[in-house]
């Protein structure tokens, strides 16, 4: 019971945390948005937002700031007004970009940003006051910051920040009701099962004697209050200890904020007492309930054994196969074939289990016949004739590991997305890279300061059916095989130019209009238009060296990026939530492998009871650790991995069409070994409790 109370306090003290986080991120991150200036608050600084990436391609903002009066505030998380051409960098920031010289990429670094200016503390953010006057002529001003009074009335949006690239807090409660909440309210339950049988004698020997139902229940409320509030206070020391420390999580890599927990402090103690009073009323309502007597079991029929297993092999081979024939573009009916398949495969495992735990009971038989090994023959009695007591904690552990290595199978189809970006980006390596600039940039300072024998081509016009237009010297148009002026159809270019072309989507069916010419300003009205930078012959592009430069010479950060880096960055900010689906995963395995233990050793007690007159004839220390050996341990154990390997061949057919996708490598070891681990404590604990109860057993009516 105080492990239940524990799982479920931590499941609902992260739901609570989970809302007072998003809750905080969205607060914090409108109060460093700036305010309009009107006729009543007069303009103190200018502000502008701008967009990067570092090289996972993960989104983060750049804020520009400047004051425009000596009484501008500071914007939140800064120590003082940055001076002109100096930067504040997130800690997180700091860290990630480290190899990629984040520090010189927006100008100088002279410190960090402070909490109060970050939504999260793993969130990556940099304050940057630009040089020159070029953000007077692209940014508004403003009157202010909109500060913590302002955000907590709800007025207005954040602007930028984490908030508007994550998931919502209806899909990360969903998330969590379903992996954690779910599994600690299932282990719950199953505790209170556990002795019942125990407490419905003692409700009897009290009623007996004259106890009425209310001190019944006092009595069950005494029996079930220590272990509670054990685990409620453990629980509340790991929350103060998350509180005070600011741990970062595994997997995930994400801070977790105890400045911000420690600010609802009443919502977490509701939280926390509220599981705790929910054990404790989920203990007394199963108690006092009898079974019911005087039925007459009615007898059913079942079909073959080994027909019921043989449908396991069936069902695997047709998931296989079968959806490829029934839809072989992989549409929808691929996709509802394939779970309904996976569904039966599971499904049906079990009834193999069984069929092969009674032919491990027929071996184990032979080993203990010949080894005269007590123990041994009585287990191998028991998964002979009734293997599928033994197929039942083997079918949990089965569809739990099941259910899990699927939801992170289909999970990884982000993965898919990245890793087919970067097969197109894989082409030309970082020989190329492309640059989006808007009519207000003007090229020629930033075309001036790249590296000798950097070749640079602009391409103007990408939508227009005359087809595109490619301005650029001579040089450069023919180290992509074009002709210095003149129009050619795409379709007889190299591989390499209609590689670039596609990615700016061109078809092959267009023509070019190449000329000679200089690149400098550019003209207002269609903004469709790309710079394409080229490396010398064999070489590549320090992305790094060239978002410096486009910050230093351009007004701001245009969009710039390798071949394929503009695909992957939606794609790269959603596969990187979704390792929370790991991180959740092994928390359901851990409460739910529980309940399968403790099922287990309620199962286990049960037909121990059968065991005091054997034990008068043998060793009463060594018969239940045998026993317990081949009946919860080796079967549980054999389930989680038998499991792991029926996962790899159900992936296949996903895996083998779509490079990238795979199952995390995280879950396929930690599911298995946590099952095993849980398996080994469960047969312990049994084996334990068991050894004590055969000791003080005696004969009845002798």
């Amino acid at each position: 019971m105080m492990a239940a109370t524990m799982a479920l306090g931590i499941s609902f003290l992260v739901l609570a945390g989970s809302w007072i986080i998003y809750e905080e991120r969205h607060l914090r991150e409108f109060a460093r948005s700036p305010v309009t200036a009107s006729s009543k608050n007069r303009a103190l600084l200018r502000y502008t937002s701008l967009g990067d990436e570092l090289t996972d391609q993960q989104t983060h903002s750049v804020y520009l700031v400047e004051p425009v009066t000596a009484d501008a505030p500071v914007p939140p998380g800064l120590s003082r007004w940055p001076a002109p051409g100096e930067v504040f960098l997130s800690p997180q920031l700091l860290r990630d970009g480290a190899d990629e010289e984040i520090t010189s990429r927006y100008g100088r670094f002279v410190g960090t940003i402070g909490p109060e200016g970050l939504g999260v503390p793993d969130e990556r953010l940099a304050m940057v006051r630009p040089s020159g006057d070029w953000l007077k002529k692209n940014s508004e001003l403003y009157s202010g910051f909109a500060g913590r009074d302002r955000a907590e009335e709800g007025r207005g949006e954040s602007w930028g920040g984490e908030s508007s690239r994550l998931y919502g807090l209806r899909e990360f409660t969903s998330c969590v009701l379903g992996m954690l909440v779910l599994p600690a309210l299932v282990l719950l339950f199953v505790v209170n099962g556990f002795g019942i049988e125990e407490r419905r004698r003692r409700d009897l020997l009290l009623s007996t004697l004259g106890a009425g139902r209310g001190a019944r229940r006092w009595v069950a409320l005494g029996d079930v209050l220590a272990p509670v509030l054990t685990g409620v206070a453990l629980t509340a020391l790991a929350l103060v200890t998350v509180v005070r420390m600011d741990p970062r999580l595994p997997v995930t890599d994400f801070i977790v904020p105890g400045d911000q927990l420690a600010l609802h402090p009443l919502l977490l103690a509701v939280a926390l007492c509220g599981a705790g009073f929910l054990a404790v009323v989920v203990s007394l309502l199963g108690t006092g309930r009898r079974k019911a007597v005087g039925r007459t079991p009615r007898q059913t029929r079942t079909a073959s054994p080994w027909i019921r297993a043989s449908a396991f092999p069936a069902a695997l081979f047709l998931t296989v196969r079968l959806p490829d024939v029934l839809d072989p573009s992989r549409g929808p009916v691929w996709s509802v074939t394939y779970l309904l398949g996976v569904a039966a495969t599971f499904f049906t495992l079990p009834f193999a289990l069984g069929l092969l735990t009674a032919a491990l009971g027929q071996m184990v038989v032979l080993v203990g016949r010949a080894t005269g090994a007590a123990g041994v023959l009585i287990s191998g009695r028991r998964l002979r004739c009734r293997p599928m007591d033994t197929a039942r904690t083997m079918a949990g552990a089965v569809v739990l590991v099941g259910v899990l290595l699927q939801a992170s199978l289909w999970s990884s189809l982000f993965n898919q997305f990245i890793t087919q970006d970067l097969a197109q980006r894989d082409t030309l390596g970082n020989s190329v890279v492309l640059l989006y600039p808007t009519s207000r940039h003007d090229l020629s300072g930033f075309i001036d300061s790249l590296p000798a024998g950097t070749g640079t081509v602009l391409v103007d016009h990408l939508f227009q059916d005359a087809g595109p237009t490619l301005t650029a010297q001579c040089t450069d148009l023919r180290s992509l095989g074009l002709p210095c002026g003149g129009k050619v159809p795409v379709s007889e270019q190299s591989q390499r130019t209609r590689t670039v072309l596609r990615h700016l989507q061109v078809d092959d069916s267009s023509i070019l209009n190449t000329r000679v010419g200089v690149i400098g300003p550019l003209s207002s009205g269609d903004e469709s238009r790309a710079l394409v930078i080229s490396a010398p012959a064999g070489g590549s592009l320090d992305l790094s060296d060239l978002k410096r430069l486009a910050f230093q010479t351009l007004s701001g950060l245009p969009p710039l990026g390798y071949l394929g880096d503009e695909a992957l960055r939606g794609d790269a900010d959603s596969a990187h939530q979704a390792v929370w689906i790991v991180l959740f995963g092994v928390g359901t395995a851990i409460v739910l492998g529980l309940a399968l233990g403790v099922t287990a050793t309620t199962r286990f007690r049960e037909q121990s009871q059968s065991l005091g007159p054997v034990s008068m004839l043998t060793s009463r220390s060594r018969l239940p650790w045998a026993i317990g050996w081949w009946t919860i341990a080796l079967p549980m154990a054999v389930a989680a991995w038998a499991a792991l390997v029926v996962s790899w061949l159900l992936a296949d057919p996903i895996t083998s069409m779509r490079p990238g996708t795979g199952i995390s490598g995280t879950l396929q070891i930690a599911l298995p070994v946590i099952l095993t681990g849980i398996a080994v404590l469960t047969w312990v604990y049994a084996s334990v409790n068991t050894v004590r109860s055969l000791r003080t057993w005696r004969p009845r009516n002798v």
